[in-house]
């Protein structure tokens, strides 16, 4: 086989595994949970891809220069790279999707994150609640265990199906200003750094090294568009999955990274240290 279709498809692979775009389908329902109509589903999965991609451009066109700066060597970041690949491998094999303890955590955060750009407490724990039976179970949860008040309140409020103590109607602007905020935080924390972080960033540099711009820029581009199908049926997916195949799905995944982890560390070790080469 022609070794430039087998590392085509290496590249294709590894960011696969990294990006996972399904391990993040809970994240992307909750940020995504006041856009209600189809038209903004699609919208809100349009920004995030979009997103991610002119990210991961600007790591794939600058990334080498801003290495070069710092007087980086690529073995250095294949080490380097390999150790955040490691680690965000472990992370995927020690997570469970029904675990409503973490799981109320991170919803906590995203109702925290739509508050601070603009929601009010009772909206965002509404539209987080209300995004799947999982995180209104997660949420939930946080509310009979968290110390923070005013949120467990008003996720309180949520869970029983109340309308919030103070809440006025809303208006056109008011739900206007809360669909911008949920646009937002797809952007970020969401496209960055939750998908595109350190880990994907350092896939996408290593790879160029060895292959050139043109086959990476080819494979993350085949990868944000399966994401972006997947954002796109994020509900659909969840519901087909359940709770046992994300888990079995994470951890497959998490084997994968671990596994390419330690090959980027190997390969940047014997540069550095080429005793170890024998």
């Amino acid at each position: 086989m022609d070794s430039s279709i087998v590392g085509f498809t290496a590249i294709l692979g590894a960011l696969f595994a990294i990006a996972n775009p399904f391990s993040g389908l809970p994240f992307f329902l909750g940020y995504s949970a006041p856009l209600t109509s189809w038209r903004e589903k699609f919208t809100a999965a349009i920004i995030t891809s979009a997103t991610i991609w002119v990210g991961a451009t600007v790591v794939l066109l600058a990334g080498h220069a801003v290495l070069s700066f710092f007087g980086i060597s690529i073995a250095g970041l294949r080490v380097g790279g390999g150790l955040v690949i490691l680690i965000s491998g472990l992370s995927m094999m020690n997570t469970k999707v029904d675990d409503t303890k973490k799981s109320g955590r991170s919803l906590a955060r995203v109702v925290h994150d739509l508050v601070r750009r603009g929601h009010t407490p009772h909206g965002a724990a509404s539209a987080v609640h209300a995004s799947s039976p999982e995180a209104a179970a997660s949420l939930r949860e946080h509310a009979a265990t968290s110390g923070d008040d005013a949120v467990s309140a008003a996720i309180s409020h949520a869970a029983k199906g109340e309308p919030s103590p103070n809440a006025a109607a809303p208006d056109a602007d008011a739900e206007r200003k809360n669909k911008k905020a949920a646009y937002l935080s797809l952007m970020f924390p969401f496209a960055i750094p939750m998908v595109l972080g350190p880990g994907f960033m350092s896939t996408i540099l290593i790879a160029q090294h060895s292959n050139g711009a043109m086959p990476v820029l080819g494979a993350y581009s085949i990868i944000i568009g399966i994401s972006f199908i997947a954002f796109l049926l994020a509900a659909p997916i969840r519901a087909a999955l359940g709770t046992f195949g994300m888990n079995v799905l994470l951890r497959l995944v998490g084997l994968i990274v671990i596994v390419l982890a330690v090959e980027i560390m190997a390969a940047g070790l014997v540069k550095l240290l080429p005793g170890m080469a024998g």
